[in-house]
């Protein structure tokens, strides 16, 4: 996700020319990263112990 909005944040810049389509496209991706990341942290949920299979970090899977 926040691949993508680089990726949307260089072309709406270029494209348009100004800087507060951009920034504001920057603003919500940052800000639901961290609404995201804060939520994990703060709701614990209990999680059956497995083995992992990949390097994704433990925010990042379905519920049981």
């Amino acid at each position: 996700m926040i691949a993508v909005g680089l990726v949307f944040f260089i072309v709406i810049r270029v494209h348009l020319g100004r800087w507060r389509e951009p920034l504001f496209l920057l603003a919500a991706v940052l800000g639901e990263v961290r609404i995201f990341l804060g939520t994990t942290l703060i709701i614990d949920r209990c999680r059956p112990p497995i083995p992992h299979l990949d390097r994704a970090p433990p925010t990042s899977r379905f519920r049981s």
